[in-house]
């Protein structure tokens, strides 16, 4: 492509994102009416077959910038597209479960399988569009984000989900996927943190996809958490997250632009790298701080 057919590609691209934000705002308020609507077993076919749908798209949105992109930023973009399309085989399983055999979905079940990949690969991908030059490497990102989890999930555990699901007759296994849950998507918001403070490029695709990361995370744990209770219901509040999220994430994935692969860069003052590399061990000295004492 050519220096002087760019600005006419980026030119075509903004109606295109307008349209598919359009296409998005619409299928939210159709499945929030249709919610409103219907009862019993349709509620619930449609809310799992809408979430499904949402999913699939966004990862064809991150799958088309991916095929306009090169390098880094190719490979951060494919790593997106498989993250929702792991959660849509996820979400199919789900649907199977509870729409086809009409049996309650166990906990865990082969579904969490295909949820938690997303988080598995969000990273990876995330940590890919990240901007370079900031003296952090693609697996320091992923090290440091998983460390922050770890303690999250950690203080999660010792703070409120293994009391509330202890009381609750939940198993360790219960427990376990839940810390596992809140850990992931600890990670997930920390290389998001971090990559937005890095950068002042693309504000709006890491507004998209920080918003996304958010929503994903609201959803995420409370899911988690009424799951372990046992208070989960399909087509609650709870979905509106995953369904932001991923809206989100197909609209930032088709405002990508087509031409050469431009790779983020940052060149961070000396007190910027010292603060990016201490920043995500703060929270490794909560929990030893945050155990409840014992009689």
């Amino acid at each position: 492509m050519s220096l002087t057919s760019i600005p006419a590609a980026r030119a075509a691209d903004r109606p295109r994102g307008a349209a598919v934000a359009a296409a998005a705002a619409v299928a939210l308020v159709v499945l929030g009416g249709l919610g409103a609507v219907l009862g019993g077993d349709a509620r619930q076919l449609v809310a799992n077959l809408g979430v499904l749908a949402l999913a699939a798209a966004a990862g064809f949105g991150c799958f088309g910038a991916a095929r306009r992109s090169g390098g880094r930023i190719r490979r951060g973009w494919g790593a997106l597209a498989a993250a929702c399309w792991s959660w849509a085989a996820g979400q199919a399983a789900w649907t199977v479960y509870e729409d086809l055999l009409g049996a309650a979905t166990p906990y865990p079940s082969i579904a969490d399988v295909g949820y938690l990949g997303f988080p598995a690969a969000a990273l990876a991908g995330l940590a890919f569009l990240a901007p370079t030059g900031s003296g952090l490497t693609a697996p320091r990102r992923v090290l440091d984000a998983l460390l922050v989890g770890c303690a999250v999930g950690l203080m999660a555990w010792v703070t409120v989900l293994g009391e509330v699901i202890g009381s609750s007759g939940g198993s360790l296994l219960h427990t376990v996927v839940a810390v596992v849950y809140t850990s992931a998507d600890a990670a997930l918001l920390t290389v998001t943190v971090l990559a937005i403070a890095q950068t002042r490029d693309a504000p709006l695709r890491w507004g998209l996809l920080g918003a996304a990361v958010v929503a994903m995370a609201v959803s995420d744990a409370a899911f988690a958490y009424q799951m372990a209770v046992g208070d989960y219901a399909t087509g609650s509040f709870v979905e509106w997250g995953w369904r932001i999220a991923f809206c989100l994430l197909g609209i930032a994935g088709v405002l990508v632009q087509g031409g050469p692969p431009a790779e983020l860069h940052s060149a961070p003052t000396p007190r910027e790298s010292v603060r990016a590399g201490v920043l995500p061990y703060l929270p490794l000295a909560a929990p030893p701080c945050s155990s409840p004492s014992r009689p």
